[in-house]
């Protein structure tokens, strides 16, 4: 077998060619193709010893990509169970030397060069219609705001409007501080005492006219016949002092009747 045989196609080679698992894996009629009889013990007892796992899926996975294919409707006539049957042209009994032929697909990743194009004025077009809406969806966001901003001022202002008036109010319902309440409990003001007319006597040494009460708060006694009473030059006593003694006599004929209520 060539040095440069891929190894997952060398031991794939040689798990079909041992004659000891025929029952299980070998090669079809006419050697241009290999049968999996038994998948359970293939995939449990022969795949462990030349690979790190049992994964019967996987290696038909790895058969895919070495160019592999799956013969539908594949039967044993000789086996009760499924039977798979794969095949490759380069992968034949008693050739081992085709076996460098074989080589793992390559996955070609596609490029922008193969990728179809648009044209560059459907695209220039295009952001051009999507740049006006911004546009314009923009402008609507701008005269929403104002528009908001002007309500909340005059929101701001009709409150404050509002305030003032509250406070008018307050001040107004507030009595003032010098003009407290009468107290309900204090005693009522004394009444008017009414006194009777009074009748002077002649007493000796007063004359009715010398106790007559002075008119304009004066301090002089009433005119006499037109003329008010002459005072010397030699007099001691005062204008006052002499108003002062006549009410002094006055209130004491005064005590002698007694105030009656009104």
């Amino acid at each position: 077998m060539p040095g440069n045989t891929a190894p997952f196609v060398r031991k794939t080679y040689e798990i079909v060619s041992d004659p000891t698992t025929d029952e299980i894996v070998r090669w079809g009629p006419d050697g241009t193709s290999f049968l999996i009889l038994q998948e359970h013990s293939f995939q449990k007892d022969i795949l462990p010893k030349y690979f790190k796992h049992d994964n019967l899926c996987s290696f038909i996975r790895q058969l895919n990509t070495y160019g592999f294919r799956k013969i539908s409707g594949s039967k044993d006539m000789n086996s009760e169970h499924n039977v798979l049957e794969f095949e490759q042209p380069d992968f034949q009994k008693d050739c081992p030397e085709q076996l460098t032929q074989l080589k793992r697909k390559q996955h070609k990743k596609s490029s922008r060069r193969d990728q179809p194009t648009a044209p560059m004025g459907d695209d220039v077009s295009a952001l051009v219609d999507d740049r006006t809406k911004m546009a314009a969806a923009l402008s609507t966001l701008m005269r929403q705001q104002q528009e908001t901003e002007k309500t909340l001022k005059a929101l701001w202002e009709e409150l404050a409007d509002a305030k003032r008036v509250v406070a008018d109010l307050e001040t107004r319902k507030r009595p003032p501080v010098a003009n407290e309440p009468a107290d309900s409990s204090a005693e009522p003001p004394p009444k008017r005492v009414k006194y009777p007319p009074i009748k002077v006597e002649s007493s000796p040494g007063i004359s009715p006219n010398c106790i007559t009460p002075p008119d304009n708060n004066g301090t002089r006694p009433p005119k006499t016949n037109g003329e008010w009473p002459q005072s010397s030059d030699n007099e001691s006593e005062s204008d006052v002092t002499s108003a002062a003694r006549n009410m002094a006599e006055l209130s004491s004929h005064m005590s002698r009747f007694p105030p009656q209520p009104t």
